[in-house]
């Protein structure tokens, strides 16, 4: 699970603990060292890919688009 109830990870980095955990039915994008981007979807026992969203909620906040 992703959310501010982890603690740090390898680099030492967290998520500022106004961030909420991800739920089902959430997509997670994931950029990678080589620019390569992917998509997931949440499902109740793990991740599925999806395409690009067309339409994008703005977030609650403003910092839960990256770690700390």
């Amino acid at each position: 699970m992703v959310g501010n109830r982890q603690g740090a990870d390898d680099h030492g980095r967290t998520w500022p603990a106004r961030i909420r955990s991800v739920s089902v039915g959430d997509v997670v994008e994931v950029t990678g060292p080589d620019a390569r981007t992917v998509r997931l979807s949440v499902d109740s026992y793990g991740f599925s890919p999806v395409a690009e969203p067309t339409l994008l909620a703005a977030p609650a906040d403003p910092d839960a688009t990256h770690r700390d």
